[in-house]
């Protein structure tokens, strides 16, 4: 499997540069450092009216909230398998390694962040018309009991509840 970097900030390129891993490639950053990126890297195409960029093993993201978009793309399977072991794999790093990273840059653990990312997908399907059981089971929560749960301590409501009030295909 491909690694995927997201380069969050213009400073976070300095490292990827050391590595090669950006010579050649088509890559974008926060608009603030496009210009700045673009003028120190000759060797990189910079897309700066972009919010991600996928160049071979490498993506880049265009900020914070870009990182997230990025994040939910290379994920798209919240059902898959996001244990803390597995995301460290897959990003090549160690567990702790990966906990400090979300710690510092998502403030967040890597579970909250997967729960969260399940609680979106979840909302989105249920927002959808979908079924408790379907959106329990596509969004990775496994059970009814689980996303009722989690719906209840993350947004004080039940799934059947939220559905009720924000499905879109009612009147």
């Amino acid at each position: 499997m491909p690694r995927h970097v997201a380069v969050l900030a213009f400073p976070s390129v300095r490292l990827l540069d050391v590595t090669g891993w950006l010579d050649g490639r088509r890559a974008t950053t926060h608009w603030k450092h496009t210009a700045a990126l673009a003028r120190s890297y000759p060797q990189v195409t910079v897309e700066p009216d972009t919010t991600y960029v996928a160049d071979g093993p490498v993506t880049t993201s265009a900020g914070v909230s870009a990182g997230i978009d990025l994040a939910l793309a290379v994920v798209a399977d919240p059902a898959g398998d996001h244990s803390l072991p597995a995301i460290a794999g897959r990003a090549g790093v160690s567990t702790r390694q990966l906990t400090r990273l979300f710690r510092r840059h998502v403030a967040a653990t890597p579970a909250a962040y997967v729960e969260s990312v399940r609680v979106e997908a979840a909302q989105a399907l249920l927002a959808a018309g979908g079924t408790v059981a379907m959106a329990a089971r596509r969004s990775g929560m496994g059970s009814d009991e689980s996303l009722r749960r989690v719906f209840l301590r993350r947004l004080g409501t039940s799934p059947s509840a939220y559905r009720a009030r924000f499905r879109s295909d009612t009147p």
